[in-house]
């Protein structure tokens, strides 16, 4: 939907390798002979394309920030980024932007709580059933801190 991707796209600056379903094409990659591939893990190893693109030479790089219980945890995997893209000082100053930003809220949110603590039901309904994140996820402690 971004135009700038999509010139981009138009122009050859960015390919796209994506197979059916979404899943990273192996063969779309390969000609580009990448210096890394990066991948977010899928939670089932049927929809996982590390395997594939290891087997075939490209270099894997997964992206697990979803993984991190914490918001600050997934907030510092601009680190990571900033390192491979070599703008780690950049992206060291945007986390610790955002981090002093989080614990100054979730800090004065508990020296002064609300009068009222409201009911907070999140999650989503998937073919008739509704899955909610488990109580250690990112979104149970930004509704804690919140």
């Amino acid at each position: 939907y971004s135009p700038a991707v999509r010139a981009a796209l138009a122009s050859g600056l960015v390919r796209e390798a994506g197979g059916p379903a979404g899943q990273i094409s192996a063969e779309a990659l390969l000609p580009l002979r990448p210096d890394a591939t990066w991948v977010s893990s899928a939670c089932s190893a049927a929809a996982d394309a590390h395997p594939q693109l290891a087997r075939v030479g490209l270099p894997v790089l997964p992206w697990l920030e979803w993984l991190e219980p914490h918001p600050l945890g997934r907030a510092e995997w601009l680190r990571v980024a900033g390192a491979l893209l070599d703008r780690a000082r950049a992206a060291d100053s945007m986390f610790v932007e955002i981090k002093t930003g989080y614990e100054h809220l979730a800090d004065s949110l508990r020296r002064h709580p609300p009068a009222t603590t409201p009911l907070v039901v999140v999650g989503r309904s998937y073919r008739g059933t509704w899955y909610m994140p488990a109580g250690g996820s990112t979104t149970a402690r930004l509704l804690a801190d919140a």
